[in-house]
């Protein structure tokens, strides 16, 4: 039987509406301090240019007593797999979308909360199954313990926990679908950002520890990702990525995926930022060639 959660439509809702709060209220943001308007001088003299990648955490955090509202949408097919060879196979098409809302708040100095959690839709057409639902919430706590204006050197530590609140895994002719990762886990992520001028530089390295009864093979999973943007006016910066995820299990082999992100960075006001791109999975062992689709806004308030 297909899980079902009440009132699942007012959340669906909740979730498209937070997609679009953020140009509704852009209009009462400060036109006059936008980046639009900062000349491009005072771009390569400024100490604090966007650091907001779409797969690359960043070292930014929100100023004490400020809030900040993101919300995205993404829309993933899947075409392709790779064995544990590494070899790339065919297979019947799987669609993936989701409205995802993180609310940030700014607890003090360089220390910040986040909640983040999705509604996701998913298609398969190997089982002609679909099915929607609540994603995990995650909750994170970032802290800078580096803030070198000087040196344009930013690092951050985040911490935090995924808690499974999404659908449980339904059997489908022996296809276990899922909105959740059904475990808990504990994240670990060290995050850096480094400025020359116009060029705007992340990466990270994390770890997320799988824990509880229905984590079956999954023990945890390593990541690391690299960024690079560039302002080529004060108003775009266009960016790309490298992600990289070691998936450690037990019993069964693990999984590998190198994937690169390309996209946009584009201030909209001085509150209000948009970011929009593409991830196309490059090579994988044990896992599904994906491309995904992500725009993204934010209001900082």
């Amino acid at each position: 039987m297909m899980f079902r959660l009440k009132g699942e439509g007012a959340m669906r809702g909740l979730f498209l509406v937070a997609l679009v709060v953020p140009l509704w209220i852009a209009s009462a943001c400060p036109a006059e301090d936008t980046p639009a308007a900062t000349g491009a001088a005072e771009l390569e003299a400024s100490c604090c240019p966007e650091h907001k990648k779409l797969n690359t955490p960043d070292a930014d955090t929100i100023e004490a007593g400020c809030f900040e509202i993101e919300s995205s949408y993404t829309f993933t097919e899947i075409r392709r797999f790779w064995d544990s060879s590494g070899h790339e196979h065919t297979q019947p098409m799987a669609r993936d979308s989701a409205a995802a809302l993180s609310v940030g708040a700014g607890i003090a100095e360089n220390l910040d909360l986040h909640l983040t959690s999705s509604y996701q839709w998913v298609k398969d057409e190997s089982t002609r199954f679909d099915d929607e639902g609540p994603d995990d919430l995650i909750v994170s706590l970032r802290y800078r313990f580096v803030n070198d204006v000087e040196s344009h050197l930013f690092i951050a530590y985040i911490g935090g926990v995924t808690a499974p609140l999404g659908s449980p895994a339904l059997e489908k002719e022996l296809e276990l679908i899922s909105t959740s990762q059904e475990f808990w886990s504990v994240n670990n992520t060290l995050v850096l950002n480094k400025d020359w001028g116009r060029w705007t530089t992340g990466a990270d390295i994390g770890y997320s520890q799988a824990f509880g009864a229905h984590r079956e093979n999954v023990i945890g999973v390593l990541n690391g990702d690299a960024a690079l943007g560039y302002y080529v006016f004060p108003w775009l910066q266009p960016e790309i990525e490298l992600n990289y995820a070691h998936e450690f299990t037990e019993h069964i082999s693990d999984e590998d995926l190198i994937a690169a992100t390309v996209g946009v960075v584009i201030p909209l006001k001085d509150c209000v930022q948009l970011l929009a791109g593409v991830q196309e999975g490059l090579w994988g062992r044990n896992t599904e060639e994906a491309t995904t689709y992500r725009i993204q806004l934010e209001w900082t308030f």
